[in-house]
């Protein structure tokens, strides 16, 4: 069973795949800087993660007990690759990725045996993806590299991500096998069927007063599905959503109003269990919004996990 280093672990994605599916393995450690989804982390999965700054060589010396997992999951901030970020060479963004290929070149005889990330889809030909590959080869690491969205799982939701899955030599001569989906993996359950029955007030928006969110209506410029749509895909969810108008995710037609999407709406379809992860009362309908759009599409993670266990 793999014992899996979960770095970059925001609110659980990782954990919450293998609580689905214990055969996977099981969490060794979770590691992320923020404090409040470290407290969503222990709230859905008992155990609380290490808060540490990755970028950081003491924590690596004090903190994270990576010497122990036979198996890294990596989500590395997204930011300096995606289309809306800098994608500048000097983004203090990168710093934290960059640490861990600085432990991975040191750590000797304690690699671990398998590693997995994710990122979006720019990340790869970045000075950083040509450095991830060159140090994965120098240690003797083989290598599979693929792009892939829920949608292909007939998820009502579309979320293409990087994802490497690299496993040590002495493992397995080739690659781990490219990940595709799974038998009994593949729902054809409607979007309605994500939907909740009832939803706060303030998700709903009044299109008809001018301003930023009638103009972009108007021009067409944004995604917007229909409930009763038996066919109907949701955009990608990002950390901006309720905050950016546009291009940060998908609204929803009911009976000729709009609204957002509850957060409760987007974890089904990122595959959370819809009983099983809740949130702590306190967590702000904003900043839930955030760590989903933050977070991973379980059904594709789910299947890459079960990729590394290939051999």
């Amino acid at each position: 069973m793999m014992q899996i280093l979960e770095l970059f672990s925001g609110i659980g994605g990782v954990a919450e795949a293998v609580r689905q599916s214990p055969q996977l393995g099981r969490i060794h450690q979770a590691v992320d800087i923020d404090q409040q989804c470290a407290r969503v982390y222990a709230h859905n999965f008992g155990d609380s993660p290490v808060v540490a700054t990755i970028e950081s060589p003491h924590s690596w010396q004090t903190n994270i007990d990576w010497r122990s997992a036979d198996a890294w999951w990596l989500s590395p901030p997204c930011q300096p690759y995606c289309r809306r970020g800098r994608q500048a060479a000097d983004d203090p963004r990168r710093a934290a990725f960059q640490q861990v290929m600085r432990v991975l070149q040191s750590a000797g005889d304690a690699v671990p045996q398998r590693i997995a990330m994710e990122n979006v889809p720019e990340f790869r030909g970045s000075d950083d993806h040509q450095q991830w590959l060159r140090l994965l080869n120098e240690l003797g690491y083989r290598v599979t590299e693929q792009c892939l969205c829920p949608s292909a799982w007939q998820r009502p939701n579309r979320r293409l991500r990087y994802y490497v899955t690299a496993w040590r030599s002495d493992i397995c001569e080739q690659p781990p096998p490219p990940v595709t989906p799974s038998p009994g993996s593949l729902p054809v359950d409607p979007l309605s069927t994500y939907l909740d029955a009832e939803v706060d007030d303030n998700l709903w928006i009044d299109d008809t007063q001018p301003g930023a969110f009638a103009t972009a209506l108007q021009a067409g410029a944004l995604h917007i599905v229909d409930a009763d749509d038996e066919q109907a895909c949701t955009a990608c969810f990002t950390g901006g959503y309720g905050k950016s108008i546009k291009q940060a995710g998908s609204y929803l037609r009911v009976g000729g109003r709009l609204r957002r999407f509850s957060p409760n709406e987007i974890q089904r379809l990122l595959g959370f269990d819809a009983h099983a992860f809740t949130w702590p009362d306190d967590i702000p309908l904003r900043r839930r919004w955030k760590m989903l759009g933050n977070s991973l599409a379980l059904p594709v993670v789910r299947d890459v996990l079960a990729s590394l266990m290939y051999n």
